[in-house]
């Protein structure tokens, strides 16, 4: 994890306690993402601006 990217992650997460088992868990790194919730920029190409 680090600032200015975003970490998505999908499948199983059993081994670290989630209720999700599968056979597979992919990770996925964003760089530079332009974040937005509610309508609120959170992150402007891999910027904080909140």
């Amino acid at each position: 994890k680090v600032l200015g990217t975003v970490h998505v992650a999908f499948g199983d997460n059993s081994t670290f306690g989630g209720k999700v088992s599968c056979g597979i868990h992919l990770d996925g790194i964003i760089k530079n993402p332009t974040l937005k919730i509610d309508d609120r920029i959170i992150l402007d190409k891999g910027k904080l601006v909140v």
